[in-house]
C-alpha cells in the first residue's frame, strides 16, 4: 500500500512540475516576443498579432488553448505559430526532467537555480534564432541568478564560487552594455 501511495505522490508531483513548466513556458513566449521589440513584459495584455484583438484569459491556457482553437485566432482566424505550444511543452518537459527526487529546501533551491538558467537559455536560443540578437539583459539576469546561487549557503555552490572568482577577472576586459547585439 505504501508503494502505491508513493507512486501516486510521485506521479502527482511529476504532473505538478510539468504544469508549472507549461505556465512558465507561456511567460517565456511573452519574453521571446516582446523583449527584442522593447515592449512591456508584464502590464500589456496579450493580443492577436494579425488583428490586434485582446485575448481573453482562456485563450492563454498553455497547450490547451492552442489545441482548442485548432491553432487559429478566436477573433480573425489567423494561424497561430506552432512555436508557442512547442516552447510551452519544451519548458514543461525541462521542468519535469529537472524535478528533484525529494522536496527538501536544498533540492528545491537547486531546481529553481537549474530551471531558471534553462529558461534564460531557451529565451536566448529562440530570440537568436528569430531575430539574430543576443540580448544582453538576459546575460544580466543569468549573472544575477548565478550570483545568488554562488553566494548562497546551498551545498554544492562552493564549486561555482571558484569559477565565478576566476571568470570575474575576465569580465572587465570584455566590456558590457545592456543593449542587444546582432550578428
Amino acid at each position: 500500500l505504501q508503494k502505491k501511495e508513493s507512486g501516486l505522490k510521485m506521479w502527482l508531483l511529476s504532473v505538478y512540475f510539468f504544469v508549472f513548466g507549461l505556465l512558465i513556458g507561456s511567460f517565456l513566449n511573452v519574453v521571446i516576443l516582446r523583449l527584442p521589440l522593447n515592449k512591456d513584459l508584464v502590464y500589456t495584455r496579450s493580443a492577436c498579432r494579425s488583428c490586434g484583438a485582446q485575448l481573453k484569459w482562456y485563450h492563454n491556457i498553455p497547450l490547451v488553448s492552442y489545441l482548442f482553437l485548432r491553432g487559429k485566432c478566436a477573433f480573425c482566424g489567423a494561424r497561430i505559430s506552432w512555436r508557442y505550444p512547442l516552447i510551452e511543452f519544451f519548458t514543461g518537459l525541462v521542468a519535469f526532467l529537472l524535478m528533484p527526487e525529494s522536496l527538501d529546501t536544498n533540492t528545491l533551491a537547486y531546481f529553481i537555480f537549474e530551471f531558471t538558467i534553462a529558461c534564460i537559455f531557451i529565451c536566448h536560443f529562440v530570440i537568436d534564432l528569430e531575430h539574430h540578437l543576443l540580448m544582453n539583459v538576459l546575460y544580466l539576469y543569468l549573472l544575477g541568478v548565478v550570483l545568488i546561487y554562488v553566494f548562497s549557503p546551498i551545498p554544492g555552490s562552493i564549486g561555482y564560487r571558484v569559477v565565478f572568482l576566476v571568470s570575474g577577472h575576465l569580465w572587465p576586459s570584455r566590456g558590457f552594455s545592456t543593449k542587444c547585439e546582432g550578428r
